[in-house]
């Protein structure tokens, strides 16, 4: 029928039927969260120059064993009309359906970085499933990071992307969230490697994992040779986990900023966000940047060199010298009550 309408709307021409007012308020439209992050995470991380793919959530039992999400007990669930062995079971991990797509793009693009993110949902069976009741869904972001850094150029010099990349996407994403993620050390992923993984932790909950994939699991993807960061994000534990977010706005001062440059003696298991934490708590600190990692000759045992630098800045007046030196002697004092760190002699 709405078919014929518009044909006969066409033909008639659109400019001679008559206009009225609506016969009914237009519907309000219902906040939907989960769609709303959704799209504000797709749209950061395509401005970060990354790709969005999209695979089926139907996958093979051989796809999960490979990145090691198979649990005896709670196997994936399988559909009774599979429309071949490839496409059987519902899907507990993207790992695998991110990596077999970063293999067949690495084939055909040698010597171009990759940077591709998913957002799609696993289905997890529950504990103690009845018959016929339908698995736990959760939405999950993943992104994988391989390849060179740049394009070939004589004007910078080249490397592989990595760990620290991936981190610096996840630190984009956070903040333009305007949501607090910490970084911690991690050890116990079967799929990526123990030296180079850190667990996001927002609000005391864990909400997701980034590192290197660990050669083994790459060679069962035909990736030897590559280095290949990964992240995995639960977006609806993010979402519970974080506050609701108010923005704020205010002018830019038009005082100068002041800066120091400070070298750090801490302990070698000491994390950089430790420390620029205690830094960032001053007020008059607008942001602090680390810009050099040392240990070895003149460093004691046990210990390693950081060096940052450290912005004050007053949005009342200009800050002297001597107001610098004293804030810079408060957070001394309070690296070294709640870390032992002290300033390098």
């Amino acid at each position: 029928e709405e078919d014929i309408i518009e044909e006969l709307a066409r033909i008639i021409g659109y400019d001679s039927i008559p206009t009225s007012m609506l016969a009914a308020p237009i519907p309000h439209n219902t906040p939907d969260p989960k769609r709303e992050m959704r799209e504000r995470v797709k749209d950061q991380l395509a401005a970060s120059g990354m790709y969005e793919a999209t695979s089926y959530s139907l996958v093979n039992i051989d796809m999960l064993s490979r990145v090691d999400a198979l649990d005896e007990d709670k196997p994936p669930v399988r559909i009774s009309n599979p429309m071949s062995a490839d496409f059987e079971y519902l899907r507990t991990s993207l790992r695998g359906s991110v990596l077999t797509t970063l293999a067949y793009n690495r084939r055909s693009s040698q010597g171009e970085g990759i940077r591709m993110f998913e957002v799609g949902k696993v289905f997890l069976a529950k504990d103690e499933a009845k018959e016929r009741e339908l698995p736990d869904e959760r939405e999950i972001l993943i992104g994988v990071l391989s390849g060179p850094r740049f394009p070939t150029s004589w004007t910078a010099p080249q490397g592989e992307l990595g760990l620290f990349d991936a981190k610096g996407v996840l630190e984009g994403l956070f903040r333009s969230l305007g949501v607090q993620v910490d970084f911690v050390r991690f050890t116990e992923d079967a799929v990526l490697e123990s030296s180079r993984t850190a667990r996001l932790v927002c609000n005391g909950s864990l909400v997701g994992v980034v590192g290197e994939v660990n050669l083994d699991v790459l060679g069962r993807f035909g990736l030897d040779g590559s280095v290949v960061a990964m992240f995995e994000v639960d977006l609806e534990s993010l979402r519970q986990a974080s506050p609701a977010v108010q923005r704020k706005y205010q002018g830019t001062t038009r005082f100068p900023e002041s800066y120091r440059d400070l070298a750090l003696i801490a302990a070698a298991d000491t994390t950089s966000a430790q420390i620029e934490t205690i830094i960032n708590r001053h007020n008059m600190v607008v942001r602090s940047v680390p810009f050099d990692v040392y240990s070895g000759k003149g460093v004691p045992e046990g210990k390693k060199s950081i060096a940052y630098r450290l912005v004050f800045q007053s949005e009342r007046d200009t800050l002297t010298s001597e107001q610098v030196d004293k804030f810079q002697g408060d957070i001394l004092r309070q690296l070294e009550r709640e870390l032992g760190v002290e300033l390098r002699g």
